[in-house]
């Protein structure tokens, strides 16, 4: 059955985890034990739907007559895009962001000499747009495919880790955390946002994360005392110690190791960013999403500890050195 096992393993789509399971399957066959398969259980937290995070109030609007009577000035372009099928279909922070060229097109607006007879009323329209300006970005926040997308963890984990693509997509990240410190200032955030929206790299990157703490904790809690079953307890070092140490050593110290290594250096940045969403985030339920998956840094950390340290107590008692 182990032998079955290894070679499920072999064929099934190889990614970032796929050493741990082999390493598990190598576990049970030397030493001719029956393991508990390593599942992704439990899983983390979901990130909550739009419903629960989209703010109720509702945005202003002007008139329609009057808006029709503003073809001298670019709010009137503004609100006829708006007001189109595309324009109703756009949200998140594209349309916060078109809100507030609206707020400067319509005080501009109510300047010219054209727009006498209603400029109180562009005037009122532009400050009600303005007074909404929190409860907008919090929309913006709960709407923005680019953003939820990033912010969701994909079906599988990394193929490959790649700084290259990490760094396309953490950057495009970090461009929406700094616009977010001054949301008032006009960036054109269309190309990030199509990276979020787009690219799987950072998805992946959590799942990643988040799949090895549990398998990490699942295997270590599998390996206790293992020097038992390796026969080390007694003189002399069996043939099947040395091979559960050849195990070890070519696939967690040679790959998995590097791997996880990699993949932390890669998720201190990420949950960066999650930490600095997290405070401009007003919706608790955001917040609270944020800040857990900002804690799989550590929780990746103490995993690892605790897998290693069974495997320090078999190299000790079965006379190998550390780490050869």
């Amino acid at each position: 059955m182990a032998i079955l096992l290894v070679s499920l393993v072999g064929c099934s789509q190889p990614s970032t985890v796929s050493s741990l399971h082999a390493l598990h399957e190598r576990v049970a066959f030397t030493l001719d034990i029956e393991l508990t398969p390593l599942t992704f259980e439990p899983r983390p937290p979901q990130l909550p739907d739009v419903r629960v995070l989209k703010p109720t109030a509702s945005t202003p609007t002007m008139r329609f007559l009057t808006a029709l009577q503003l073809n001298h000035c670019r709010a009137g372009q503004l609100i006829a895009e708006r007001n189109s099928a595309l324009g109703r279909l756009d949200d998140g922070f594209s349309r916060f962001q078109d809100d507030q060229s609206l707020i400067k097109a319509l005080r501009q607006c109510a300047k010219s000499p054209q727009s006498e007879a209603f400029a109180a009323e562009l005037i009122t329209a532009a400050q009600q747009l303005s007074d909404t300006t929190s409860a907008r970005l919090a929309r913006a926040l709960a709407t923005d495919k680019g953003l939820r997308h990033a912010l969701t963890m994909a079906a599988t984990p990394l193929v490959t880790i790649s700084d290259t693509e990490f760094i396309h997509s953490i950057n495009a990240l970090n461009a929406v955390t700094s616009w977010l410190e001054e949301p008032n200032t006009a960036v054109d955030l269309n190309e990030p946002l199509k990276v979020l929206a787009q690219e799987d790299y950072l998805p992946q990157l959590m799942r990643s994360i988040a799949e090895y703490s549990v398998l990490l904790t699942q295997f270590s809690e599998q390996l206790d005392n293992i020097a038992q079953p390796a026969g080390c307890l007694s003189k002399g070092i069996p043939e099947r110690a040395h091979r559960l140490h050849s195990a070890f050593i070519s696939v967690f110290i040679k790959q998995t190791q590097g791997d996880l290594a990699d993949i932390q250096r890669q998720y201190q940045r990420f949950s960066e960013a999650l930490n600095t969403l997290a405070m401009k985030a007003p919706q608790p339920e955001l917040k609270h999403y944020l800040n857990q998956w900002a804690l799989y840094d550590a929780r990746l950390t103490q995993a690892t500890k605790s897998f290693v340290q069974p495997w320090q107590q078999f190299f000790e008692a079965c006379g190998f050195k550390a780490g050869r």
